[in-house]
């Protein structure tokens, strides 16, 4: 694996976090959590649990 000359130099915690995927990705989990509102995600998940709840066996007789 290729490292930057500056991170041969650091211990090996930090060149893991900064050589692997964790750190970006932790970074732009938290990004979006201060950025999309809450609103629009209690909206998704309400959508989805009505549409489990309603969710019946019946046939639809109002197609032809």
């Amino acid at each position: 694996q290729l490292e930057p000359t500056a991170l041969q130099h650091l211990s090996d915690t930090p060149r893991v976090l900064l050589t692997s995927g964790i750190l970006p990705a932790a970074a732009i989990a938290i990004v979006l959590n201060l950025i999309l509102p809450r609103d629009l995600v209690g909206e998704a998940s309400e959508k989805a649990a009505n549409g489990v709840d309603r969710h019946d066996t019946t046939p639809d007789t109002t197609k032809p």
